[in-house]
């Protein structure tokens, strides 16, 4: 049971913990050019989110791993990451430099949809992984 818990559940602690933190940053920047900084930064939401989306499905799917679960563990860890998403976005309302926005809200759950369809279309090798 404790192997199952470091297994399954330390990756996405760990991942929340690296989102808090990121987030918790001033404001950076990789380039000048603004439209840059968009592009790659949105694209680190779609990336973030869809990681930690998987993780949670990952960890919910450990305690119930029969494919009719998988409907109900996909919907649960979509809930809880937009949920985790929205905080997330509260939380820097009251970072120097930052903003929360409800369109960075919206870039999280095209990341978690992407994955939704990623994992349902290529379910058969993710089950041999987990």
């Amino acid at each position: 049971m404790l192997r199952k818990l470091f297994y399954y559940w330390l990756p996405l602690f760990f991942w929340m913990g690296m989102i808090f933190f990121g987030s918790s940053q001033t404001k950076a920047s990789i380039s000048p050019s603004v439209q840059v900084n968009f592009v790659f930064f949105k694209s680190l939401h779609l990336l973030e989110y869809a990681i930690l989306y998987f993780l949670w499905f990952r960890a919910l799917y450990s305690f119930h791993p029969h494919k009719k679960k998988l409907k109900l563990c996909l919907s649960i860890a979509f809930l809880i990451t937009i949920f985790y998403s929205s905080t997330d976005e509260f939380h820097q309302l009251y970072i120097p430099t930052r903003n929360g926005s409800l369109r960075d809200i919206f870039i999280d759950s095209l990341g978690m949809l992407i994955m939704y369809f990623g994992i349902q279309r290529f379910f058969p090798l993710i089950k041999k992984i987990l």
